[in-house]
């Protein structure tokens, strides 16, 4: 996994700011045929203003997503909760690597 960045406030404007560089998978998808790539991709997160980002660039163009941080730390949990129930019994540290 990237290194986790503390960003400093005069380049993020707020003050908790952390950012990890890592590779994406982007989709294309076109009525008869589906493009996909991996691109690189600047994650930011702040608990200040809330908000999950991706930012990346698809040819010449830069475009960001932002997500609401507790919407995705909910699905997060919710998803680890779903792991545990599907493998109950199994040894579960085995399958998480």
């Amino acid at each position: 996994m990237s290194e986790i960045k503390r960003l400093p406030e005069a380049m993020s404007g707020v003050k908790d700011a952390v950012s990890l560089e890592a590779k994406c998978s982007y989709m294309r998808l076109m009525k008869d045929k589906v493009g996909q790539q991996v691109l690189n991709v600047t994650m930011m997160a702040s608990w200040e203003n809330g908000v999950l980002s991706l930012t990346y660039h698809v040819g010449k163009q830069k475009q960001m997503v932002s997500v609401r941080l507790d919407e995705v730390m909910e699905l997060l949990h919710q998803a680890s909760e779903a792991f545990k129930e599907a493998h109950e019994g199994d040894d579960v540290d085995k399958k998480q690597g």
